[in-house]
This record gives C-alpha cells, sequence and structure tokens, in this order.
C-alpha cells in the first residue's frame, strides 16, 4: 500500500484536480496539507481552496489537514512542517510514502504497468528516488532529459525520522539503502507550466527566493515566445502533446 504526501496552495488550482484523482484513480491514499497563508505571508484564497479541495471530502482515501501559517519562519520550515505532520498521519498499514507535489501527476497507465514490473523488485530499498518529465511555460514543452525529484520512501522509517525544516532532501539525508530508479518515468513535473502571473506568484513564494532574481527572469521570459529552452536549468526541449488537457 502506498500513501502520498502533497502539500496545496491555490497558487497551483490548475494541478490539482488531475494530481489527486490520478492518485486515488491508482489507490493511492493522499494526504493532502493546505495552509491560511501563502508563505510569503499573503492570505489564502479560501474560496478557490475550498473549490478544489469540496470534491475530494468523505472520499476514504483523502486526509485533509491545515496548518496557520504565522510570522518569523521561512517557506522551508512550512513546507518540512507540512510533510511531517502528515507523515505521523499516515496508517501503519502503509509500506511506502509518497512525497509528491501537486504540479507532479502520475499517469495511471504508465504507473501500473511501473508497479507490475518494478515495485516488487525495489521493496528492499528504503528509499527510492523517482524519474520524472519536466515542462516549461506550456504542458507541450518537455525537456529532453530525466529528472529524479519524487520520492518514495519505507514508511515506517520516514515517521521515525525527526522535524527537520527542510525540503523534500531531508529523507535523503538520513536514509542510505536507496535507488535512483531509471526505468520509463511515469510521473510528468509541471512545475513552471503557468502563465506569468502564475510564475510571479510561485517564485514569491518558495524557498529559493533568494537564489537569483527570479522575477527578472520570468519578466524577461515573457518579453518573447518559448525559445527552446528555460532559465531555471538550461534545458533543451521537445514539443509532445497535452498530456492531461491543462
Amino acid at each position: 500500500m502506498i500513501h502520498a504526501v502533497i502539500l496545496y496552495s491555490t497558487n497551483d488550482y490548475r494541478f490539482f484536480d488531475t494530481c489527486i484523482s490520478n492518485l486515488i484513480k491508482s489507490n493511492i491514499h493522499c494526504h493532502i496539507v493546505t495552509y491560511s497563508h501563502m508563505w510569503n505571508g499573503s492570505v489564502e484564497n479560501y474560496e478557490l481552496l475550498e473549490n478544489s479541495i469540496s470534491q475530494f471530502k468523505g472520499n476514504k482515501l483523502v486526509n485533509l489537514y491545515n496548518i496557520d501559517w504565522t510570522e518569523g519562519q521561512s517557506p522551508w520550515y512550512w513546507e518540512a512542517l507540512g510533510r511531517y505532520l502528515a507523515t505521523q498521519e499516515v496508517s501503519d498499514d502503509s509500506e511506502y510514502i509518497l512525497y509528491i507535489d501537486i504540479d507532479e501527476i502520475i499517469d495511471i497507465d504508465d504507473f501500473n504497468i511501473w508497479k507490475s514490473n518494478n515495485f516488487l523488485n525495489y521493496q528492499s530499498y528504503d528509499l527510492i528516488r523517482l524519474p520524472n518529465y519536466w515542462y516549461f511555460r506550456e504542458p507541450i514543452y518537455q525537456a529532453t532529459c530525466i529528472e529524479h525529484s519524487p520520492i518514495l520512501v519505507n514508511s515506517q522509517i520516514a515517521k521515525v525520522l525527526p522535524f527537520y525544516p527542510g525540503g523534500r532532501n531531508v529523507y535523503i539525508d538520513r536514509i542510505y539503502n536507496k535507488l535512483t530508479d531509471n526505468s520509463q518515468p511515469f510521473i510528468h513535473h509541471y512545475s513552471w507550466v503557468r502563465t506569468k502571473e502564475e510564475m510571479l506568484r510561485k517564485v514569491n513564494n518558495w524557498g529559493h527566493d533568494k537564489d537569483k532574481n527570479w522575477s527578472e527572469l520570468v519578466e524577461e521570459e515573457f518579453l518573447r515566445p518559448f525559445n527552446g529552452t528555460d532559465f531555471v536549468h538550461k534545458y533543451s526541449y521537445t514539443i509532445v502533446d497535452n498530456k492531461f488537457n491543462l
């Protein structure tokens, strides 16, 4: 049995329904964490938040949690706290916890193939780094290289790890029997598939906000059509179908 821990703010509204619906259809139990505020302190859009999660209330595969945001902590703190608290709520019958973002969407058919071909062989590992396709600007622009950002962690190990105010990598730092899975990806990562306004909200609400002048890079990006590379990783791209009609 796999449980998923997912953080959600309405900045990522466009991905919510498809992400959660596909996890449920894959029989993955979802633990969804929301917050009273965005991580930059602006108040969450409560009406949109309620609209997006209302369809899943009462579903036996969905647990919902809300955290009250207060001043004085970094986005990394709130990200880690949400994952830590939801992890503690995962039932003891879960074998693995999937730490996935709301903009990372499972392809149901590819997941079932992966589970049939790989999962039993991988169960001796404490942690599995999962491959994913990465997209930029539009859901038709797919990077030609594969990333490994979602992680699958043995739930009994994850539940006893201490709280640490970092990102998903805190789990990687503490687990040594791990595998990087290089099979065909079943996850599609749409983190940077956004309008200019959506992208500006993203870069003003995440832990990497001091790494670069993200707002300037976003403004420059949208002065022109997509030029075949991104300002985040400098990947090259191919054009694919809009797989989930995002």
